[in-house]
């Protein structure tokens, strides 16, 4: 909240920013900063050359109003603007709430400054990114009747070509036409998958599947009847296709998974960016809350198609998995201090804390507490993330964790994060696809545990890597495992 007078109490005028771009000047305390102040009325006229203070920070003469801030001079700042009261000449009455699209952005008392701009070399537009779930599979439910071979339900669906696998007869003409109704739940989303504030954007279903003939001349196939996911908001439609399932020829039983060519069959196109499916399938009232839920599942059912009579078809599921796509509240990025390419002369040895590097000696003093990941040299071979815990020479360093896999010629990095939140970016000149695009990046810091505002726990430097942040709990690490996508480098340094 802002206002002109001698107190809010007793203010001539006030108002709740919706946005500030800077057009000339600098943050820096030189005090020459000027820019587009646009506000939502609350009380009064504002009234041009004359001093604003802040409510919100209790900071008095932050500003000076130029030019009259009714329709003299078109705003800047990209956006929707919602009227807010009536509307008419009146300028006291011509508000406008300015609702950035894409960024929530939230003001904190207290901190020296809302946000920081910084020149940037940009990689990626900084739109909103999407994030993915990994695939997921059940953990418990029913088997309704379907014969499992190979292991228990649900687990001998869960990994495709593994022998194991659940099939359903049928004996047309008899009591089984149409299968019992699978049941599959505990599968394992939480907030660390998904945040509690995302939007879910999309899903995709993957079930692998395949029919065989024992008897009959085989016009008779087998097709999905029901596939619904259960326990969710809104809308719950049947997502069953109708296209038949190939029948393989006459075989002996149909009891084994050798018997089956199997196919796989996907529900929820991806959109063009990789692996991020768009659709939600009919079902556009699910929430974060429902997919964490302990009641999410699904349920799943085959019938026959088409000439039923004195024919025997088996019917077999591989696999079923699913995963969702969503859109982070705010748009998360951390700047990355270490190399944008990583090195890929690590070398570790089982059980051992040293960290070898022959070939570039990239080590100094100053690394000691950094962030480190190590591709393979993990247990059973996953990436080893640490820290850097003694530096021993420029081709030595000691780590806090040992390796579980000895590796060489491994890949490896090292830096320290900070996280920030994007509130507007502008791209100024040259272009995307050249890789030559600059423009002017608006953030906020954030520390580890969310808060927003205040100082970095260290200076950003010129030329750093700007990824985005990575989801599913992963630890930053400049993009070697995380998962994060490269946005930018920045191009001027930023406290």
């Amino acid at each position: 909240m802002i206002y002109q007078g001698a107190s809010l109490g007793a203010a001539t005028w006030s108002g709740t920013v919706a946005s500030f771009v800077r057009a000339s000047g600098s943050w820096a305390n030189s005090g020459d900063a000027a820019g587009v102040l646009m506000v939502y009325n609350t009380h009064g006229t504002i009234a041009a050359s004359t001093s604003l203070s802040n409510n919100t920070q209790s900071v008095t003469g932050f500003a000076t109003a130029g030019t009259s801030g009714y329709g003299s001079a078109i705003s800047s700042a990209a956006g929707l603007y919602v009227s807010i009261g009536s509307r008419g000449s009146t300028p006291s009455t011509q508000s406008w709430q300015w609702c950035d699209l894409g960024w929530n952005i939230q003001y904190t008392a207290g901190g020296p400054q809302d946000f920081v701009d910084l020149n940037v070399a940009l990689e990626e537009n900084l739109t909103p990114q999407y994030a993915t779930t990994a695939w997921k599979t059940a953990t418990s439910g029913s088997s309704a009747g379907w014969s499992v071979i190979g292991g228990t339900w649900p687990a001998v669906v869960a990994t495709a070509g593994d022998g194991e696998m659940a099939f359903w007869p049928y004996f047309t003409g008899t009591s089984k036409p149409v299968s019992g109704t699978l049941t599959f739940g505990g599968f394992g989303f939480t907030a660390a998958d998904i945040p509690p504030t995302a939007a879910i954007t999309g899903m995709e279903i993957q079930i692998v599947s395949g029919a065989v003939g024992i008897t009959g001349s085989f016009t008779a196939q087998a097709i999905d009847q029901t596939l619904r996911l259960t326990n969710v908001s809104g809308p719950t439609p049947n997502l069953a296709s109708s296209i038949p399932y190939p029948t393989k020829g006459i075989v002996s039983g149909g009891g084994s998974a050798s018997d089956y060519t199997y196919a796989t069959y996907t529900f929820g196109a991806p959109s063009n960016v990789a692996n991020t499916p768009t659709s939600l399938l009919g079902y556009n009232g699910i929430t974060q809350a429902d997919i964490v839920g302990a009641n999410f599942g699904m349920s799943y059912s085959v019938g026959l198609k088409g000439a039923q009579s004195n024919q025997h078809v088996d019917y077999s599921i591989d696999q079923l998995q699913i995963r969702f796509s969503f859109l982070p509240e705010t748009n998360q990025i951390y700047f990355w201090n270490g190399p944008k390419t990583p090195y890929t002369d690590g070398a570790m040895t089982s059980s051992s804390t040293t960290l070898t590097a022959s070939t570039s000696h990239p080590f100094t003093a100053q690394d000691v507490g950094k962030t480190i990941t190590v591709l393979g040299a993990g247990v059973s071979g996953a990436a080893l993330t640490t820290t850097i815990a003694t530096f021993t020479d420029a081709s030595h360093v000691v780590l806090s964790t040992a390796a579980g896999t000895t590796v060489s010629g491994a890949s490896f990095n090292f830096g320290t994060a900070q996280r920030g939140r994007v509130v507007q970016h502008y791209q100024q000149g040259g272009d995307q696809e050249a890789d030559s695009a600059t423009g002017t990046l608006y953030f906020e810091f954030e520390s580890s545990s969310g808060t927003i505002g205040g100082l970095p726990s260290r200076t950003i430097g010129t030329g750093e890597v700007i990824r985005t942040y990575p989801t599913n709990a992963q630890t930053p690490d400049g993009g070697l495992a995380d998962g994060s996508l490269y946005l930018a480098t920045s191009g001027s340094a930023a406290a």
